[in-house]
């Protein structure tokens, strides 16, 4: 069971603690930097570099090098915030501006996105970004007939696929599948067109390759790969690679969502008077990254976790999810049973998703900088910050606060159900905001958040209407940088 909730973040204004120096050095310029990421991508791994530090300063809150930093990218001298209390500043819009710092100390080359800013690098202080937030909300209000049909559709495919190569091989990986599988769903429901449906501008049956070469290439500078680690950090962490080793892929991905987004990108110009062609290149990285990757990532860490479980708790979340879409079965389209008030109806489902983004969010850090001089307070001290600072949190640590949660480093399934579950959740953030608050124009989370977890529910939905259980290989493994998951069988369903 969960800890009752520990009190509410206080205003950071008025420190109710004597203030203290933020402990930490940066070390010597440029050497300081490429030291610390060293450390990070190679001699101690992420979570083992913040651990050490935090150990050896006694803080949760200190300074340090974010990565990968100097020389071939911008100074990257920042403070980390590692509990619950001190991260919760980076949730003020009022105290952090949060633009150009989605990745912390850099933004990549705006010839990744077409030479435009896209919404993640914006402040909510942007016209721009109330603008295409707001497009956001829309598209998803007038898709929203087609998320469960379409999800549904996908799911059945990707399953199959699962079947075949249990039956062959004795085993089906779980994470470039479900890549594919969320990319078809993404692009069917808001673009209206499958990427690999053969046709003008068609991204063809390799559209994932597409699209995962463009994001590997933009985002090398925070690539973790299973190169050897002296390769990996001479291509991506020591220089920026160029826009031009993907031109191909991304004017392939703009042609495809000039063609097909036609309504979305009507109703954008039409309606929100934005550019058209900025619109192109805001989707391509909304839907392909932000809405791909947060989606896709749940399902090899659900996979992981309820195959941990084992039969008998898979066993209480079908019977859960078969009585819900009994009693509120869909009537119309043929195949499509679930229903988004039974997805309501599944709490047991619902606390085991959360339990997930608790400890597996589909993105670990989040930045934003000092808008102001300012005092942050963690459990035990308070801290001088100055205006301009980079402060950074690592949800790893946050969500595993043992000031806020029982058994932190524990997967319990049933966390946030009850009275002592309710008090627990406004401090789950997954989304770039709580889960007890709603994403607006006016803050940074997730436009799609509810969406998103309600689409979650529906893979595991699927799975057991389809299955009675699952298996995964014994080698299966996740942390903060891989999702190492293959099923070993999937049992059919057999009432």
């Amino acid at each position: 069971m969960s800890k009752p909730a520990a009190a509410a973040p206080s205003d950071p204004s008025k420190p109710s603690k004597p203030l203290k120096e933020v402990p930490g050095s940066y070390g010597l310029p440029v050497l300081g930097a490429v030291k610390d990421r060293l450390d990070f991508y190679w001699f101690q791994g992420d979570t083992e570099f913040f651990r050490i530090r935090m150990e050896q300063h006694k803080s949760t809150v200190f300074r340090v090098n974010y990565s990968p930093g100097p020389p071939g990218y911008p100074d990257s001298r920042g403070i980390i915030l590692l509990d619950q209390k001190s991260f919760s500043v980076l949730l003020d819009n009022s105290k952090v501006d949060k633009s150009d710092t989605l990745l912390g100390p850099y933004i990549p080359n705006l010839a990744f996105t077409g030479g435009y800013r896209v919404l993640p690098y914006l402040d909510t202080s942007e016209a721009k970004h109330t603008a295409y937030k707001d497009l956001i909300f829309e598209l998803l209000h007038v898709n929203s007939s087609r998320i469960i049909p379409e999800y549904n559709k996908v799911f059945a495919e990707t399953a199959g696929s699962w079947e075949e190569r249990i039956a062959k091989s004795g085993k089906a990986e779980v994470f470039a599948s479900s890549d594919a599988m969320i990319t078809r769903f993404l692009l069917r429901t808001i673009v209206h067109k499958d990427p690999a449906e053969p046709g003008p501008a068609s991204l063809g049956p390799k559209f994932r390759d597409t699209y995962q070469l463009w994001t590997g290439v933009n985002f090398a500078g925070i690539a973790h790969t299973p190169l050897p680690h002296f390769l990996e950090e001479l291509l991506f962490h020591t220089f920026r690679l160029p826009p031009f080793l993907v031109k191909k892929q991304y004017k392939a991905l703009a042609n495809f969502y000039r063609t097909h987004a036609t309504e979305a990108l009507d109703l954008a110009e039409k309606k929100y008077g934005l550019d058209r062609e900025e619109t192109v290149h805001q989707l391509i990285l909304i839907l392909g990254i932000n809405a791909r990757l947060g989606l896709h990532k749940m399902i090899p860490a659900l996979i992981y976790y309820l195959g941990l479980l084992g039969e008998d708790f898979q066993a209480k979340i079908a019977a859960e999810v078969r009585s819900a879409v009994h009693k509120n079965r869909a009537q119309g389209e043929e195949g499509v049973n679930i229903t988004t008030q039974a997805l309501l109806e599944m709490p047991l489902l619902r606390s085991t998703v959360l339990e997930t983004l608790r400890l597996t969010p589909s993105i670990f850090y989040m930045y934003g900088r000092a808008r102001e001089d300012m005092v942050i307070e963690s459990h035990d001290a308070a801290f001088q910050i100055k205006k301009g600072e980079l402060l950074g949190g690592h949800q790893y640590f946050v969500m595993r606060d043992p000031e806020v949660f029982e058994e932190p480093h524990k997967f319990v399934a049933d966390r946030f159900l009850g009275e002592r579950g309710k008090a627990v959740l406004p401090y789950l953030v997954w989304s770039n905001g709580r889960e007890t608050e709603s994403p607006a124009s006016s803050n940074k989370q997730c436009p799609a958040k509810d969406v998103a977890e309600l689409i979650t529910m529906q893979f595991v939905a699927e799975m057991f209407l389809r299955y009675d259980s699952f298996e995964i290989t014994k080698d299966s493994f996740i942390n903060t940088t891989e999702l190492n998951v293959h099923l070993k069988s999937l049992k059919k369903r057999s009432v």
